[in-house]
């Protein structure tokens, strides 16, 4: 079970300078940290650290964040607040795929942990209200199957599993990234999400890739 704030190193190559634009984080002694959208970026020495909250799979060059902050001007103006809840996103997922809910408390455990330990997503959760997560294994069946004829090798293979912390709105999926950006469209952003041309451009992304754009 995969910790988003475990983070993978990528190449460094200006990582400094990307982090600090993107993500607003302060380089400072070698090394500097920030957040957009869920996604935390660590710069340690010469390594570029991405929590996996996002399907970012690269160090940000120039030229994709220019190309981020181009989609953002042209239809932030044109979005509107639309996120749903989490308990939205688990009826979703219930109703179209067949799903087996896990009872461990290790996997609920790492779902609650990515919200509280993620500044951006803990900032969700109103002060006095616990978290609570459920976990499921999309079954290889009906709907499912297309998931797993489509297997990412980015995220490996095996099961399907989707963890969704119901206060914040969270998801988690390990095994595929077609129903993350599913569940990316099917969310959709709020006011907060609008103003992060990051996130603007990666919901764009996922609506085109299902072909609602």
């Amino acid at each position: 079970m995969r910790r988003d704030l475990i983070f993978s190193p990528l190449s460094h190559t200006g990582a400094h300078s990307s982090a600090k634009k993107l993500f607003g984080g302060a380089e400072k002694d070698g090394g500097g940290e920030g957040w957009a959208c869920g996604v935390r970026i660590v710069v340690v020495g010469s390594f570029y650290f991405v929590g996996l909250i996002m399907m970012l799979r690269q160090e940000p060059t120039p030229e994709m964040i220019a190309e981020w902050e181009m989609v953002w001007r042209a239809h932030k103006d044109k979005l509107r607040p639309n996120r749903k809840s989490g308990a939205d996103i688990v009826k979703y997922l219930t109703e179209k795929y067949p799903l087996r809910e896990l009872h461990d408390a290790a996997a609920t455990q790492v779902v609650i942990d990515n919200v509280v330990m993620n500044e951006h997503l803990a900032e969700r959760i109103p002060e006095g209200i616990v978290p609570l997560a459920v976990t499921f294994i999309v079954e290889n069946r009906a709907e499912g199957r297309k998931l797993y004829a489509e297997p990412d090798e980015f995220l490996g293979d095996g099961d399907i599993f989707v963890g969704v912390e119901l206060v914040s709105g969270y998801y988690q999926v390990e095994g595929t990234s077609l129903l993350w950006d599913e569940l990316c469209v099917f969310q959709g952003l709020d006011e907060k999400d609008i103003e992060n041309f990051f996130c603007v451009a990666q919901y764009i992304e996922a609506i085109k890739k299902f072909g609602q754009f």
